[in-house]
């Protein structure tokens, strides 16, 4: 699977974390949601703090402005779709402060629901 941001230019990779931990996130998608997924987002705006890319069946969510890799998800095709087959959260303290599983789900969540799977 050929993964591209939203722009159609080849996903320029986040700045790994020193430290991560398995976020435990799960969600199944439609198919026309894996596409969109597969789009990514990239802000155009200094308020939007989230770029999304992906490459190969990894999705990068990394901050816009520092570059960081805070959250990646593996997706896994299915008939249906796509699941989350893994997914992995920065515990790099300089990076991301959050310790917090169930808050990082829940903004995993958000992110994918308000900029990837938006209609706008």
């Amino acid at each position: 699977m050929t993964c591209s941001i939203s722009t159609g230019r080849p996903c320029k990779h986040c700045r790994p974390p020193a430290e991560i931990e398995p976020l435990g996130f799960q969600a199944d998608f439609a198919a026309a949601e894996h596409e969109l997924i597969l789009r990514g987002f990239q802000p155009e705006e200094m308020e939007q703090k989230w770029s999304v890319c992906c490459d190969g069946d990894w999705v990068y969510f990394c901050r816009s402005w520092t570059k960081f890799m805070i959250f990646a998800l593996r997706l896994e095709r299915t008939a249906s779709g796509a699941r989350v087959a893994d997914s992995l959260v920065s515990r790099d303290a300089k990076q991301y402060r959050s310790t917090d599983l169930d808050y990082d789900r829940r903004l995993v969540r958000e992110l994918i629901d308000g900029w990837l799977l938006c209609p706008d």
